[in-house]
């Protein structure tokens, strides 16, 4: 086992598929939603408080 380092080769082997690129794209929104709420509860309770 070699140290794992993003080359040519390797990144083809990991170059994602449709499918793949569409769990990622949903893993992202998911984030940012995430991210989005958690923001906006905290303006809510800084609001109310």
């Amino acid at each position: 086992m070699k140290i794992i380092k993003p080359t040519g080769q390797e990144m083809k082997i990991i170059k994602p598929t449709g499918q793949e690129m569409k769990i990622i794209i949903i893993i992202i929104i998911i984030i940012i939603i995430i991210i989005f709420e958690s923001t906006y509860s905290m303006h809510a309770i800084a609001y109310i408080i």
